[in-house]
Order: structure tokens, then C-alpha cells, then sequence
């Protein structure tokens, strides 16, 4: 498990040395955001993954990385599958 702490730091640094941006304002996209909760409150959805649903919506051609299966339900523009990246299944 401790791959997966020291990953976490990995996408912190590489955020904080500006090698990767986060062009995303919940703030634009709260309705948005609540409409992906609600739809999918049966998994439940999570905030957090609401946001990241939203932001591979926003970013053409990204795919999200992740060890969370989860994202494997989910769609992105109400049908199209969500591209994951599982390191554990590389």
C-alpha cells in the first residue's frame, strides 16, 4: 500500500511545479456537478467524483487515471464510456 500513499504526493507535486493544470471552477459547474450526484445516487456518487466526471466531460480526449473501478459505471455526456487509466490493470 505504500505505492499508493506516495502517489498521492506524486499528483500533488505534480501540480504544485505547474507540470499539470486543473482548468476547473466548481463554481461554473455546480449544476452541473449536482445533476451527475443525482443521477447516480443509487452507487452513490460522490462529490469528489462528481468533479472528476465533469472535468474528463470538459476536457476533450483526457482520460482519468485512478485506482477506483468505480469510474467504470459512470458516463460521461449522459452515454459515452469514461476512459480509466487503473494502474493495477496495466
Amino acid at each position: 500500500m505504500k505505492d499508493v500513499y506516495s502517489g498521492k504526493d506524486a499528483v500533488i507535486g505534480l501540480v504544485t511545479s505547474s507540470y499539470v493544470e486543473v482548468p476547473f471552477h466548481f463554481r461554473d459547474e455546480v449544476i452541473i456537478v449536482r445533476g451527475l450526484m443525482k443521477k447516480y445516487e443509487s452507487v452513490p456518487m460522490s462529490f469528489a467524483n462528481a468533479c472528476l466526471v465533469r472535468m474528463n466531460e470538459l476536457i476533450l480526449g483526457s482520460s482519468l487515471l485512478t485506482l477506483d473501478s468505480y469510474f467504470r459505471i459512470d458516463r460521461k455526456n449522459k452515454t459515452e464510456i469514461i476512459d480509466v487509466i487503473i494502474p493495477d490493470e496495466l
